[in-house]
């Protein structure tokens, strides 16, 4: 029989390195380089975006939320010819602003990979990349329908130029070659001014359609620290239409019923949808004094896409 062979030796197995459950990649594809004598300025979306070179920074620069803390942060490292691009742009157009920009974890590998890309067509404002104020890009981490999960929140710290700006009162599809055909060079859109989803934008919102007009400067990741982390309140405008006291003279008082019908207005903090698939506020006193539950009929005022007042059922109150 063969001698067993002695396992036990002076030199120690090499460890296997432990995988980063980040999904971030740790070491994304270099940055393609920028002929700034080929790329002309304000140029559209191309089908392949920027890779973000990228590497480990302190969570000490991130900005502060409450309900969550940050777990991770990443500084992006610009080629050259970005940053001489983007300096291009910005004193060309001007409005330089430091803003946000919010994305789930499940997005965050390929915007390393490929880039800020521009968001889908059916966006309040169209195809573009969507940017505002830190309570803003939280809204669209995820934060508000996965808040069970234990999944990281990411943040883009950014800047943009923005130019001037065009303000928007309702959604309106736009694209870069319409917005510089009207004398502008990006699209705002105003809180408690710019209607959505059946109410009011509660934060203002920045939108731009070149890459160009941005620069990536810090990623955030952040984690909830508790099971229910605390969201920003949200109310609107309540869309119910109701009787009321108007003057009326002899010119028109034969319309007083149509005259005396107006929306409530009042601020409102519930919202329920209705069996057409949209939603609407409505205010605890029209709650109170219509009787109004799931499965009630009620006359409400024309949403984003809506033409007319019309008779609507609510068939549950949104979560």
């Amino acid at each position: 029989m063969g001698k067993r062979k002695n396992r036990s030796s002076g030199k120690s197995r090499p460890q296997s390195k432990r995988i980063d459950p980040r999904t971030i990649p740790p070491n994304p594809p270099p940055p393609k380089p920028i002929p700034l004598g080929k790329v002309r300025v304000l140029a559209e979306f191309k089908a392949e975006g920027r890779p973000l070179a990228i590497r480990k920074a302190r969570c000490n620069r991130a900005p502060r939320y409450r309900g969550y803390v940050c777990s991770a942060a990443w500084t992006v490292k610009n080629t050259e010819e970005q940053e001489a691009l983007f300096t291009e742009v910005s004193q060309k157009i001007g409005n330089v602003q430091s803003l946000y920009h919010g994305t789930p974890s499940t997005n965050i590998g390929n915007i390393t990979r490929d880039g800020l890309r521009k968001g889908r067509a059916h966006c309040l404002f169209g195809s573009g990349i969507y940017l505002g104020s830190l309570a803003k890009a939280f809204g669209y981490t995820g934060s508000s329908w996965r808040r069970r999960e234990k999944e990281g929140y990411y943040i883009l710290q950014v800047e943009a130029s923005l130019g001037k700006v065009l303000e928007c009162p309702a959604p309106t599809k736009y694209t870069l070659n319409r917005v510089q055909a009207e004398g502008f060079h990006s699209v705002a859109g105003v809180a408690g001014h710019t209607s959505s989803w059946g109410g009011t934008l509660q934060h203002d919102e920045n939108v731009v359609y070149s890459p160009d007009q941005v620069i990536v400067r810090y990623i955030f990741e952040y984690q909830a620290t508790a099971e229910y982390a605390p969201l920003p309140p949200r109310k609107g405008i309540c869309g119910v239409v109701r009787k009321k006291d108007v003057a009326t003279n002899k010119r028109n008082r034969a319309f007083a019923d149509i005259i005396s019908a107006q929306a409530c207005g009042n601020v409102a903090s519930i919202k329920v949808w209705l069996d057409d698939g949209t939603t609407r506020w409505i205010c605890n006193t029209c709650l109170q004094e219509l009787r109004l539950k799931i499965g009630s009929k009620v006359l409400v005022e024309p949403g984003t896409w809506d033409k007319g007042r019309h008779v609507k059922r609510i068939i549950r109150k949104v979560s």
